[in-house]
């Protein structure tokens, strides 16, 4: 039953770091579009091709927001099985002392082996527990920095955005004041 136990938990180990690589590579992929995002921009002829950018900027947050969302999940998960792993030590540690007490009443109980099983368990576990704490530390890691970039993406949106309005507003009063003037000149 141990060893199966074992054998799912390690299943899961290895789909927790199969997903941390993923969301790695994902972040170096977006890393790179960012990079091309951060060249200069292209002016926009039209409110069409401007509101279609920003439709691409704000596509772009939505996918930055999901990974997040699953690097929290993943760190969510990472946590349960630190817990599930504790108490399999806490139940390991019992089943010693209980061996344990098996020995001081019968002298002649060959329990030493299953002693030496318990303790091996457990260092494996504390081991697996460690490995599991340095995953979380940096999946932390990837959360806040895909949480800095996100906001400043939304950040250099909201900017870009405005800008792009009191441009659009100074053209408008350029035309209008264009237009009044061509009105004068025909009257």
């Amino acid at each position: 039953m141990i060893k199966a136990m074992t054998d799912v938990y390690e299943q899961q180990i290895k789909d927790i770091d199969k997903q941390i690589s993923d969301l790695y590579a994902q972040q170096t992929q977006e890393t790179t579009k960012q990079n091309e995002q951060e060249k200069p921009k292209q002016k926009y002829n039209t409110k069409e091709e401007a509101q279609m950018q920003k439709m691409h900027n704000i596509a772009n947050i939505a996918n930055e927001v999901e990974k997040i969302e699953q690097i929290s999940a993943l760190q969510v998960q990472t946590e349960n099985e630190i817990h599930i792993k504790q108490s399999q030590i806490d139940m390991s540690a019992l089943r010693i002392d209980n061996l344990e007490s098996k020995k001081a009443i019968d002298p002649n109980a060959n329990v030493a082996d299953l002693i030496n099983n318990e303790r091996h368990t457990i260092a494996n576990k504390q081991q697996d527990i460690a490995d599991l704490k340095t995953k979380i530390s940096d999946l932390t890691q990837t959360y806040g920095n895909l949480l800095q970039q996100t906001t400043e993406q939304l950040d250099n949106e909201n900017n870009t955005e405005q800008k792009e309005q009191t441009h659009l507003d100074d053209t408008e009063t350029t035309m209008e004041s264009l237009s009044s003037s061509t009105f004068l000149c025909h009257i």
